[in-house]
């Protein structure tokens, strides 16, 4: 209801002047032509549209190239400016290319980790080749490098295998790659006192497995445990 300008009093809609200090009541005049409401969808910002798995792939792999070919073409561009010719640059060089190479690996071939592991295996074993061949260490690469890194794509791949054709994953796939971890040690153990010693006497490799292989019996045990429905509060009075 509208109220007196003056004294404040409310009074009726139709009323011509206050009843209490008879001043005139102020009339509003409605617009005739009131614009429109504005739309609710467009006061909400809308979502940007989401990249799709495709899209976020090569975006990964365009980010990371750059990220990686600023750092080579830095190394290169100070080794020509202090020497005048390419020394010391190349091994930063390789190895950059090398993880360039890793990481698209990772990114594209994504549905076969075995197929990926041994490829990661090549990429590597390409990268000491070519390292071993700038500083005429290429016996050396070939008789330790090359089994050591073959030992650790044999353990990944036997961890992917086992870990794959478990029906129920948690603390297991935890414990297999321990594991290959343990197995990965012993062997790169056995080849370099082979290396150095001319004889398979293992040394190291003891302590890593007394340490890690029990750890993952333990995990193999809590997931393989016969009552499976008992919480570690049961086991470790929690």
């Amino acid at each position: 209801m509208p109220y007196c300008s003056r004294c404040g009093v409310e009074v009726y809609e139709n009323a011509e002047k206050c009843p209490l200090c008879q001043s005139p009541i102020q009339k509003f005049v409605s617009d005739p032509t009131p614009g429109r409401p504005f739309p609710q969808d467009e006061l909400a910002s809308p979502r940007p549209p989401r990249m799709n798995k495709k899209e976020r792939i090569h975006l990964a792999s365009v980010l990371t190239g750059f990220g990686l070919l600023i750092p080579i073409l830095i190394t290169l561009s100070v080794d020509l400016n202090l020497n005048g010719t390419l020394t010391w640059s190349y091994y930063p060089s390789i190895i950059l290319a090398a993880i360039l190479l890793i990481v698209l690996t990772s990114l594209y071939v994504t549905k076969y980790p075995g197929r990926l592991i041994w490829i990661i295996f090549l990429i590597i074993w390409g990268t000491i080749f070519l390292l071993s061949a700038f500083t005429n260490l290429s016996d050396l690469a070939w008789s330790t490098g090359f089994p050591i890194v073959f030992f650790a794509a044999i353990c990944s791949h036997l961890t992917v295998i086992i870990s794959s054709k478990s029906k129920r994953k948690g603390a297991n796939v935890a414990a297999f790659i321990i594991i290959a971890i343990g197995l990965f040690c012993f062997l790169s153990d056995l080849q370099l006192s082979f290396r150095l010693k001319g004889k398979m006497a293992p040394g190291w490799s003891f302590i890593v497995l007394a340490a890690t292989q029990p750890v993952a019996l333990i995990l193999l045990y809590l997931h393989y445990r016969k009552d499976k429905g008992s919480k570690l509060k049961k086991y470790f009075h929690i």
